[in-house]
């Protein structure tokens, strides 16, 4: 067969198709709803292709959309699975004769068949921009308060180096990145909000800070007693210095967190824990 007779075995096999569904009705269906076809893409719970799709689709016909005597009509009803569904009611006949509307059904539905994306540019952009999202609403407290817009694109370009799975798409929308790995990228470009990093502290930052402190009092030669108050003191230490030391001047290692030498010995000095401090 040739391509026009494909389009009239498809107009045949399509007609009336609202007719074949149980348990449906068709409110304020047109008077010759005989010669309609209905065709739904789009539902509640559709994800980012589809809905980009059934963007394209609706672009696609609104030329048939906005003329007087339409051979087309939008349509949506609830649906009790999937909540409702969106789509066009086409006219396939029209005194007898193929609708143009119907031959671009035809047309979009042969381009579905060679691949399943009318417009990949646009999918791409939405998968991008729900993986952003994603990004925002599991970042929560742990965000700077100064930081610049646009800081969630760094995040992305962090994880697609480093964790590429965190940000391949899934269930039809964007990525959805370890909430982990968020955290290490906003630790690593310098946007992590120090002040809540306080209630998270590790045992081994601990272990870590308690070594950089003492290794310093060394290495800086500072002499004087030491006063240790309470078993927490190099919890309070790290507290301080979350809230004191700028976040620029923060390193994050696989060991843990490192923090200026100045600022630890600034910190035991505030907290009363180094007197009597003599620099060679």
């Amino acid at each position: 067969m040739d391509r026009e007779e494909f389009i009239e075995e498809a107009a045949r096999d399509a007609v009336g198709n609202w007719k074949k569904e149980e348990n449906f009705c068709w409110f304020d269906q047109p008077e010759d709803a005989d010669n309609f076809m209905l065709w739904f893409f789009r539902t509640r719970d559709s994800g980012i292709a589809d809905c980009s799709n059934a963007e394209a689709i609706e672009q696609e016909f609104e030329k048939f959309l906005e003329v007087d005597d339409p051979d087309c009509f939008r349509e949506h009803s609830r649906h009790w699975a999937v909540g409702w569904v969106e789509g066009l009611s086409i006219r396939v006949y029209r005194d007898g004769k193929i609708t143009d509307a119907f031959r671009k059904f035809y047309e979009i539905k042969e381009r579905l068949e060679e691949y399943p994306l009318l417009n990949e540019e646009d999918v791409s952009a939405k998968e991008y921009e729900a993986t952003l999202e994603n990004i925002r609403s599991n970042t929560g407290d742990l965000l700077a308060d100064d930081v610049e817009d646009g800081w969630e694109s760094d995040v992305f370009s962090y994880l697609s180096d480093n964790y590429p799975e965190d940000v391949e798409p899934t269930d039809g929308g964007g990525g959805w990145p370890d909430p982990g790995h968020i955290r290490e990228a906003l630790i690593h470009l310098r946007l992590f909000n120090w002040n809540e990093y306080k209630d998270d502290i590790s045992d081994s930052d601990l272990e870590w800070l308690r070594k950089q402190a003492h290794q310093f009092m060394d290495n800086n030669k500072i002499y004087g007693q030491v006063g240790i108050p309470n078993d927490d003191w190099d919890y309070d230490l790290f507290e301080w210095l979350c809230e004191n030391v700028d976040r620029d001047e923060i390193f994050v290692y696989k060991w843990g967190v490192t923090f200026p030498v100045k600022m630890i010995i600034e910190g035991l000095k505030e907290k009363g824990w180094a007197q009597d401090v003599l620099c060679r």
